[in-house]
């Protein structure tokens, strides 16, 4: 029987856009094994210590307190222990292991070596990240989490990444693991991601043109420069789109203020942070949605962002910051591309749009993400990998 033993440190309560792909391409993956014959998947995943464990028999909730570092410790502690009895349980079974990694991983590493079974793990720009984010300065812990990175690629037999810019970086700063990396971009569920129909009262808007943003008020989001681009917009003279933002995040406060003085206050509505399931309400309600990322973001990891497919597979207009993970939209007519934090490029680009007829891909845009961009499609490629690069292990 061939088992996969699929590893993350994800809350099972955390609505985050990383947490959402983890859960969608956990039920694809469930779904695939149960149309495999012989095939099981045994999930560890976190769970905050006050949350119950998961209700499935085939998932291993470990408790995890993400406020400080021996939480952490403590958790990949609880981790290898259950990861060790599980595949001395399945010794006599093919087992694989698909880890997506975070930045206090050890255990799966050491699993891996212990029992000598096939590691394939899936990662982003770590280090960069850690900086960008300032989640921590100390340099102990910086090396301490690159000596686990260094150990988890020596060890694997594939390296999943999400974008090119990420191959890239794991590349050089990796270079023995070259030949071990697999780009595959990121998913959407199309059954809740779709057209519904638009309803601007739901949403306080105004008559008019709208874009529309959803996603986690930070930095490199860089909605910054939208802003700045409708109060520029607001200074000429001229029609000014409302902007709806729906979402929130420590820059939330600052975005706000940077509204106020530029004179773009009265022409955006802060929704605040909506269930999944509001989600292709907003979009609806808008003309053209924005994915206005910043250049230093792009430069580190380029974007799948998962926004993007769910723009699409609701089959929406896109302005996106231009490189080469986005070049598709113009290629397919399905969005244009503009300058990172360049204000007056992105004024230009939203006034040609205001002056646009309104746009209809006739289902062309979801179209393209049911064929590239479902979790199933994302779970295929994932599962061929793992036990690809297995019986490459074997050889």
């Amino acid at each position: 029987m061939r088992v996969l033993f699929y590893v993350n440190q994800i809350l099972l309560s955390e609505l985050t856009g990383q947490a959402s792909f983890e859960r969608g391409l956990i039920d694809a993956l469930t779904r695939m094994v149960e149309h495999e014959p012989d095939s099981r998947m045994v999930l560890f995943t976190a769970r905050a210590p006050s949350d119950p464990q998961p209700s499935s028999e085939a998932a291993i909730g470990l408790a995890l307190n993400k406020a400080s570092y021996v939480g952490y410790v403590t958790h990949q502690i609880q981790l290898i222990w259950r990861l060790c009895r599980e595949l001395w349980r399945y010794r006599k079974c093919d087992v694989a292991m698909y880890v997506r990694y975070a930045p206090s991983m050890v255990a799966p590493a050491l699993g891996a070596i212990l029992f000598q079974r096939p590691l394939v793990f899936r990662t982003g720009p770590v280090l960069p990240n850690l900086r960008i984010h300032q989640k921590t300065n100390n340099p102990l812990v910086l090396w301490t989490v690159a000596c686990a990175l260094w150990i988890h690629c020596r060890v694997s037999a594939g390296i999943i990444v999400a974008t090119e810019r990420i191959a890239q970086w794991v590349a050089k700063t990796f270079p023995f693991a070259r030949d071990k990396l697999v780009v595959v971009s990121n998913g959407v569920d199309c059954e809740k991601f779709k057209p519904v129909v638009c309803d601007r009262t739901r949403w306080r808007l105004p008559p008019g043109f709208v874009l529309g943003f959803v996603g986690t008020l930070i930095k490199d989001q860089g909605l910054g420069t939208v802003i700045e681009a409708i109060g520029q917009l607001a200074t000429d003279g001229g029609p000014v789109p409302h902007l709806l933002v729906v979402g929130d995040g420590p820059e939330s406060q600052s975005l706000q203020q940077l509204a106020r003085q530029v004179g773009a206050e009265g022409n955006i509505t802060w929704a605040g942070r909506h269930p999944p399931d509001d989600v292709p309400f907003a979009i609806a309600a808008c003309n053209v949605m924005l994915l206005p990322l910043t250049k230093a973001a792009l430069e580190v990891r380029g974007t799948s962002a998962m926004k993007l497919f769910e723009y699409l597979a609701c089959d929406r207009y896109v302005l996106a910051s231009r490189c080469r993970d986005t070049q598709f939209l113009g290629e397919h007519g399905l969005g244009t591309l503009v300058d990172p934090d360049d204000v007056n490029a992105w004024a230009a680009a939203i006034r040609a749009e205001m002056a646009q007829a309104a746009r209809d891909s006739d289902g062309r845009a979801r179209g393209l993400v049911l064929a590239r961009h479902t979790f199933d499609s994302v779970a295929d490629k994932i599962w061929s990998v793992i036990w690809n690069r297995r019986e490459s292990a074997k050889r």
